[in-house]
C-alpha cells in the first residue's frame, strides 16, 4: 500500500505540473543549444554579411559608371584648355594630373556617387542609431526654446525659429535633402539609361496610355538597380549585424 500510495501521489504531482514522460524532449531536439548548432548558426551568419558586402561592393561598382558617364560629358562640353595648360605647368600637381588621365573621370564620378549615396542613406544609418535618437529626442524635449514676439527684430526671429528646430530640424532638413538627391539620381538614371526612345515626355505618355511595349524595360531595371540596389544592402547588413549582435548577446546569457 505504501509503495502504491507514493506512486499514485508521483502521478497526480506530474500531471497537475503537466510534466509527463512524453513531454521529456528528444536527444536531437537540443541540437541547437550544443555547440555544433552554435558553431553552424553563427558561420551561416557570418558567411552572409560577407556575401552582403561583397554583392553591395559588386552593385557600388555598377552604379558608379552612369555618373562617370555624366561627367565625362560635362568634361567634354566644358572648355578646360587654359586651366589644363595651368595645372600642367605647376609641377606636382601637373605630374598627377598627367598620370590620372581618364581616371580622373573616374573619381570625379566616384565624389558625385558618394555625395548622392551618403544623402541618400543618411536617414537610415541615422534611425539605427538607438543612442543618438535617444540623445537628440532628449535635447528637444529638454532644451530651451525662445519665444518669438511680434516687436523682435527679423534677424532675432528668424534665428529663434531656427534655435527651436535644433536638433530635429537638422534631420527635418535632411530628408529634404534625401528626396532630392533621389530627384538627381533619376534624372541621371534615365539620361544613361533612357526608359524610351523620344525623352522623358515620351515615357510619361506612353505610362499613362498604357504603352509599355514601347518602353525599354533593360534599361529601367538599371535604373532602379541604382536608385536603391545600394540602400537594401545597407539595410540587409544592418540586419544581419543586428542578427549577429543578438546571437551573441543571447549566448552569453
Amino acid at each position: 500500500m505504501g509503495l502504491r500510495g507514493n506512486s499514485t501521489s508521483t502521478k497526480s504531482q506530474a500531471q497537475s505540473t503537466g510534466w509527463t514522460a512524453h513531454n521529456q524532449p528528444s536527444p536531437g531536439s537540443d541540437y541547437y543549444g550544443h555547440s555544433e548548432g552554435k558553431a553552424t548558426i553563427q558561420i551561416f551568419l557570418k558567411g552572409l554579411y560577407v556575401l552582403a558586402i561583397c554583392a553591395g561592393l559588386y552593385f557600388a561598382y555598377l552604379n558608379i559608371n552612369p555618373y562617370v558617364q555624366i561627367v565625362r560629358g560635362l568634361l567634354a562640353q566644358t572648355d578646360l584648355g587654359g586651366f589644363g595648360q595651368f595645372i600642367a605647368r605647376i609641377p606636382l600637381v601637373g605630374a598627377v594630373a598627367g598620370a590620372l588621365g581618364e581616371s580622373s573621370t573616374w573619381i570625379f564620378g566616384f565624389v558625385l556617387w558618394g555625395l548622392l549615396q551618403a544623402i541618400e542613406l543618411f536617414p537610415l544609418v541615422v534611425g539605427k542609431d538607438k543612442a543618438l535618437m535617444r540623445t537628440a529626442l532628449e535635447a528637444h524635449d529638454t532644451s530651451h526654446k525662445f519665444r518669438v514676439n511680434e516687436k523682435d527684430d527679423p534677424v532675432a526671429a528668424s534665428l529663434k525659429v531656427a534655435y527651436n528646430k535644433l536638433p530635429l530640424g537638422i534631420l527635418r532638413n535632411m530628408g529634404k535633402f534625401r528626396i532630392a538627391a533621389y530627384i538627381i539620381d533619376l534624372i541621371i538614371c534615365f539620361t544613361v539609361y533612357p526608359p524610351c526612345d523620344g525623352g522623358f515626355l515620351k515615357f510619361l505618355l506612353y505610362l499613362s496610355t498604357g504603352a509599355f511595349s514601347r518602353l525599354n524595360w533593360s534599361n529601367i531595371v538599371l535604373s532602379v538597380v541604382t536608385l536603391f540596389a545600394v540602400e537594401i544592402i545597407v539595410e540587409l547588413l544592418f540586419g544581419i549585424g543586428a542578427l549577429i549582435f543578438y546571437y551573441r548577446k543571447s549566448r552569453q546569457s
